[in-house]
Protein backbone atom coordinates (compact mmCIF):
# COMPACT_ATOMS: atom_id res chain seq x y z
CA UNK A 1 0.00 0.00 0.00
CA UNK A 2 1.00 3.21 -0.96
CA UNK A 3 1.62 6.31 1.46
CA UNK A 4 -1.06 8.39 -0.17
CA UNK A 5 -3.70 5.69 0.59
CA UNK A 6 -2.66 4.69 4.02
CA UNK A 7 -5.40 5.36 6.59
CA UNK A 8 -3.90 7.29 9.51
CA UNK A 9 -5.81 9.16 13.04
CA UNK A 10 -5.43 12.37 11.56
CA UNK A 11 -8.27 11.52 8.57
CA UNK A 12 -10.56 11.20 11.24
CA UNK A 13 -9.50 13.16 14.21
CA UNK A 14 -11.74 15.29 15.12
CA UNK A 15 -14.35 14.58 12.82
CA UNK A 16 -15.07 11.15 12.83
CA UNK A 17 -12.51 9.99 16.09
CA UNK A 18 -13.70 10.83 19.46
CA UNK A 19 -10.74 8.83 20.66
CA UNK A 20 -12.26 6.21 22.85
CA UNK A 21 -9.27 4.74 22.08
CA UNK A 22 -7.45 7.10 24.65
CA UNK A 23 -9.34 5.67 28.04
CA UNK A 24 -6.98 5.69 31.26
CA UNK A 25 -4.34 2.70 30.92
CA UNK A 26 -1.26 1.95 33.30
CA UNK A 27 1.85 3.66 33.04
CA UNK A 28 4.79 3.30 34.12
CA UNK A 29 4.82 5.36 37.83
CA UNK A 30 8.38 7.12 36.33
CA UNK A 31 6.80 8.31 33.09
CA UNK A 32 3.73 9.49 34.79
CA UNK A 33 5.42 11.47 37.25
CA UNK A 34 7.78 13.07 34.73
CA UNK A 35 4.84 13.98 32.78
CA UNK A 36 1.97 14.99 35.56
CA UNK A 37 2.57 18.54 35.23
CA UNK A 38 0.91 17.54 31.84
CA UNK A 39 -2.23 16.24 32.92
CA UNK A 40 -5.32 17.75 30.63
CA UNK A 41 -7.90 15.50 32.88
CA UNK A 42 -8.15 15.75 36.48
CA UNK A 43 -6.68 12.33 37.84
CA UNK A 44 -8.82 11.16 41.11
CA UNK A 45 -7.41 8.30 41.65
CA UNK A 46 -4.04 7.25 41.20
CA UNK A 47 -4.58 3.43 41.31
CA UNK A 48 -1.33 1.61 42.00
CA UNK A 49 -1.54 -1.55 39.82
CA UNK A 50 2.14 -3.29 40.92
CA UNK A 51 5.27 -1.43 42.18
CA UNK A 52 5.95 0.24 39.30
CA UNK A 53 2.64 0.75 37.35
CA UNK A 54 -0.14 3.68 38.18
CA UNK A 55 -3.45 3.60 36.67
CA UNK A 56 -4.56 7.16 36.99
CA UNK A 57 -8.02 7.18 37.80
CA UNK A 58 -10.14 10.27 35.36
CA UNK A 59 -13.63 8.36 36.24
CA UNK A 60 -14.02 9.55 33.00
CA UNK A 61 -13.71 7.33 29.26
CA UNK A 62 -10.87 9.31 28.46
CA UNK A 63 -6.94 9.08 29.47
CA UNK A 64 -5.82 12.10 31.17
CA UNK A 65 -3.15 12.98 29.04
CA UNK A 66 -5.43 13.13 25.77
CA UNK A 67 -5.17 16.57 25.01
CA UNK A 68 -8.83 19.18 23.89
CA UNK A 69 -7.57 18.63 20.80
CA UNK A 70 -7.96 15.04 20.67
CA UNK A 71 -4.00 14.31 20.66
CA UNK A 72 -2.21 12.53 23.39
CA UNK A 73 0.24 15.29 25.32
CA UNK A 74 2.94 12.30 26.08
CA UNK A 75 3.17 10.95 22.87
CA UNK A 76 6.86 10.29 22.95
CA UNK A 77 6.58 8.83 26.24
CA UNK A 78 3.13 6.93 26.28
CA UNK A 79 2.27 3.23 27.67
CA UNK A 80 3.37 0.50 25.43
CA UNK A 81 -0.40 -0.19 25.54
CA UNK A 82 -1.10 2.88 23.67
CA UNK A 83 1.90 1.53 20.77
CA UNK A 84 0.28 -1.29 20.56
CA UNK A 85 -3.48 0.15 19.64
CA UNK A 86 -4.51 -0.73 16.17
CA UNK A 87 -1.47 -2.51 15.36
CA UNK A 88 -2.75 -6.09 17.41
CA UNK A 89 -5.25 -8.62 16.96
CA UNK A 90 -6.69 -8.10 20.35
CA UNK A 91 -10.44 -7.11 19.75
CA UNK A 92 -9.42 -4.25 22.78
CA UNK A 93 -6.72 -3.09 20.72
CA UNK A 94 -8.50 -2.47 17.40
CA UNK A 95 -9.36 0.46 15.81
CA UNK A 96 -13.10 1.09 14.48
CA UNK A 97 -11.47 3.03 11.30
CA UNK A 98 -8.99 1.45 10.15
CA UNK A 99 -7.38 -2.16 10.22
CA UNK A 100 -3.84 -3.05 11.63
CA UNK A 101 -2.29 -2.45 8.05
CA UNK A 102 -3.70 1.16 7.51
CA UNK A 103 -6.80 0.00 5.65
CA UNK A 104 -9.89 1.99 5.91
CA UNK A 105 -12.60 -0.29 7.42
CA UNK A 106 -16.18 0.03 5.95
CA UNK A 107 -18.79 1.06 7.84
CA UNK A 108 -19.50 -3.03 8.20
CA UNK A 109 -16.26 -3.51 9.82
CA UNK A 110 -16.51 -0.74 11.80
CA UNK A 111 -19.76 -2.30 13.07
CA UNK A 112 -18.39 -5.51 13.81
CA UNK A 113 -15.06 -4.25 15.90
CA UNK A 114 -17.57 -2.40 17.87
CA UNK A 115 -19.39 -6.02 18.80
CA UNK A 116 -16.25 -7.47 19.61
CA UNK A 117 -15.09 -4.96 21.25
CA UNK A 118 -17.91 -4.78 24.03
CA UNK A 119 -17.96 -8.76 23.73
CA UNK A 120 -14.00 -8.52 24.91
CA UNK A 121 -13.99 -6.04 27.37
CA UNK A 122 -17.24 -7.68 29.27
CA UNK A 123 -15.56 -10.83 29.75
CA UNK A 124 -12.43 -8.83 30.80
CA UNK A 125 -14.58 -6.61 33.19
CA UNK A 126 -16.03 -9.99 34.43
CA UNK A 127 -12.55 -12.01 34.97
CA UNK A 128 -10.98 -8.70 36.64
CA UNK A 129 -14.06 -9.31 39.14
CA UNK A 130 -12.68 -12.74 39.71
CA UNK A 131 -9.23 -12.20 39.85
CA UNK A 132 -8.70 -8.48 40.79
CA UNK A 133 -7.94 -5.33 38.97
CA UNK A 134 -4.77 -6.86 37.81
CA UNK A 135 -6.40 -9.33 35.83
CA UNK A 136 -7.61 -6.43 33.73
CA UNK A 137 -4.31 -5.33 32.79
Amino acid sequence: MNNKSKCTCANFVPVQCKAYCCGPVPINKDIYFKNKHKCFREVKNELWISSDMILPDTQQQYCTFLGPDDRCLIYNDRPDLCKKFGKSDSPLLQCPFMDKHGKKRTAQERELVGVEFEQALNAARLQSKLDGVNSFF
